[in-house]
């Protein structure tokens, strides 16, 4: 009956351990969320002459990850 005891209260033991030393290394890593962006800017001509007067689409795409 002692060893049938033994095992299961060693293995919880072991896993506790296992927990709290893995606490303090987790707790020292930098967990902030920093965002990035990337912005395009276009301005594509509906024609195909090369006069600035023309009209144009103007073209904004922008992805924040």
């Amino acid at each position: 009956m002692r060893k049938n005891i033994f095992l299961p209260v060693a293995i919880l033991f072991f896993l506790l351990l296992c927990t709290l030393f893995s606490c303090k290394k987790t707790a020292q890593i930098s967990t902030k969320i920093v965002f990035d962006s990337i912005v395009i800017k276009d301005q594509i001509p509906l024609l195909e002459t090369d006069a600035t007067t023309l009209p144009f689409a103007d073209v904004k795409i922008s992805f924040t990850y």
